[in-house]
């Protein structure tokens, strides 16, 4: 909808482990809008959480002491303890969709079309903030995977297998756009190649360039 309202065509929408993808065509929103919908993207959970929640207290007779984040899945062989350990873990994976979304700046998640566009409004070249938030996503995204790696083989935490699996997923897409900048192919990555990242300065002097192409 935010897409739509600054003038985005929405393609199509992929769901995956960590939410859902949108892919749109061409918005002229710019940097301002770009972060709108970065981040209002990472808040769509937040309702999820509360219809979650009022399950989670209809199960419980309202004690909601285990409705919180674990990495200790615990689910009884009751029916009714079977659905509240679902809700817990559905629970804890929509916090850590929020949590991922904003806090690391990668693709597919928002945060690295938050970092993105906050960068370009304070006037970076696309290059650079491409390779900062790439950097930086490839650190905190080892970081996860090794905090994952931590909690699934040395504590035999199974519920941390998630982490794990999407650590690794997100060292793999954060690397890629490194290597998209230090290597002048932007134009392919799925976030730094839209149009909101295209300044109009790096606009006319590919126009200057095939220009001066034309004339020798």
């Amino acid at each position: 909808m935010v897409t739509r309202a600054y003038g985005g065509t929405v393609e199509s929408i992929v769901l995956w482990p960590l939410g859902g993808l949108t892919i749109f065509g061409p918005q002229q929103g710019g940097a301002s809008a770009e972060l709108k919908i970065g981040i209002i993207g990472s808040f769509i959970h937040v309702p999820i959480i509360g219809v979650l929640a009022g399950i989670y207290a209809l199960l419980t007779g309202g004690d909601m002491s285990g409705f919180q984040v674990t990495s200790n899945a615990s689910i009884s062989r009751t029916m009714n303890g079977f659905a509240i350990g679902i809700v817990q873990q559905l629970y804890k994976l929509n916090v850590l969709i929020i949590l991922s979304n904003l806090i690391i700046p990668t693709f597919p998640l928002d945060g690295g079309r938050i970092m993105g566009a906050l960068f370009m409004k304070c006037g970076m070249a696309t290059s650079t903030a491409a390779k900062i938030t790439s950097s930086i996503g490839v650190l905190m995204s080892l970081a996860g995977t090794a905090y994952g790696c931590y909690l699934f083989f040395f504590l035999g935490s199974f519920g941390a297998l998630f982490e794990l699996v999407v650590g690794i997923y997100l060292v793999y897409t954060s690397t890629n756009t490194l290597i998209r900048s230090a290597t002048g192919t932007l134009s392919d990555d799925p976030i730094f190649g839209g149009p909101c990242y295209v300044k109009k300065e790096d606009v006319n002097f590919e126009a200057v360039t095939e220009k001066e192409g034309d004339v020798v």
